[in-house]
Order: C-alpha cells, then sequence, then structure tokens
C-alpha cells in the first residue's frame, strides 16, 4: 500500500503490516507487483522499484515531471499514466519508454494483460492500444465526467469506474463501452 509523504506498507509473513522508509517525501499514487519486483508511482514523476519484496528501494529516472497517477503490470509489461498525458511503459522497471497522448489527456487509471492496455482520465476519455501500450486510440464513451480507474479480468470482460457512480463495461477488448445504470452517486476510484 503506499500514500502520502513516500508512505510505503508491507505486509509481512504473518500478515501485519508495517512502514517501509523509502528515503522520498514525495506522495505516492499507485503500486504494482511485476515480474522484476514492485513498482510505485507518484507526485513529479516519481518512480520507485524494489527487487527484495519492498525491503529497499531504488529510485528510477522516469523522464517526466508529470505527477503519475496510475501503475499497472502484466508479466514483464509495465505502463504508468498520469497528468498532461504522461504515458511510460518497461519491460524490468528500470527503462521508460514515453507513449503519445495528447497533452490535455491527464489519465488517472490503467490496465494491461501485456499486449491489450487500457487508459481512463479527465472529460470521459477512455484509450485503447492492441501493443503492449506503444501506440494508443482514444475510444469514444459518450461521456464528459472524469473517469478514474480501470480494472479487467481479460479483453472480453473490462470496467472503467469515475465521478458521480460512473461506470462502464467492455466485453469487446475496450473498442466499444456501455454505460451501466447508476447504483451509487459518490466517485468510485
Amino acid at each position: 500500500a503506499v500514500g502520502q509523504h513516500g508512505t510505503v506498507l508491507t505486509r509481512d509473513a504473518r500478515g501485519a503490516w508495517r512502514p517501509v522508509r523509502t528515503g522520498e517525501r514525495g506522495d505516492l499514487h499507485g503500486v504494482a507487483c511485476t515480474d522484476q519486483g514492485v513498482v510505485v508511482v507518484g507526485a513529479r514523476g516519481l518512480i520507485l522499484r524494489s527487487a527484495d519484496h519492498g525491503a529497499s528501494w531504488q529510485r528510477v529516472r522516469s523522464g517526466t515531471a508529470a505527477d503519475l497517477w496510475s501503475v499497472t503490470s502484466a508479466g514483464r509489461r509495465v505502463l504508468v499514466v498520469g497528468a498532461g498525458g504522461a504515458a511510460l511503459r518497461s519491460d524490468d522497471g528500470v527503462r521508460w519508454t514515453p507513449a503519445a497522448f495528447p497533452p490535455d489527456a491527464d489519465l488517472f487509471g490503467a490496465w494491461t494483460d501485456g499486449r491489450l492496455a487500457l487508459a481512463a482520465g479527465r472529460g470521459g476519455a477512455v484509450f485503447r492500444s492492441t501493443d503492449g501500450g506503444a501506440r494508443w486510440a482514444r475510444v469514444e464513451t459518450g461521456l464528459t465526467t472524469s473517469l478514474t480507474g480501470v480494472w479487467a479480468s481479460g479483453p472480453d470482460d473490462a470496467y472503467v469506474v469515475g465521478a458521480g457512480g460512473t461506470i462502464l463495461v467492455s466485453n469487446d477488448a475496450g473498442s466499444r463501452w456501455t454505460i451501466l445504470p447508476r447504483s451509487v452517486t459518490e466517485d468510485l476510484l
């Protein structure tokens, strides 16, 4: 778990959560376990990596100063998205390659299975990639509200959530999205 002021919590073998010092003070927004370790992202382009299950951390050069909001992984592929169209991909969690997004595409959530990748953000934006995050295309949702989270069990079962209880579902690898009836009005993350 990650949070404000560089907070990282790890769970030990007995199930107890304990804080771990990272040496960072910036806010942390996302965490993902990868084949090569744990990757954490945060404010002002911060990326941290641990190869020992969170016991120690090293700062990794991201090449951006944008706030990074979400990190997701599948196998060796790691994707990061953030403010101002910031999007990065890596196969080792150390070397990052930028992906091209419009600069007004503030992205808050992402998911990948290694090949298919989905990202969501401000103004009802959903983006789709079929090459592991190298190239992205915007998919129309008909929404203008912010979308904040993405999750899928696979290409035929994907969800995006957002402001005002918004939930979208796709059963065709993110090509088309259906807005589900709202059951709550609170923002979903």
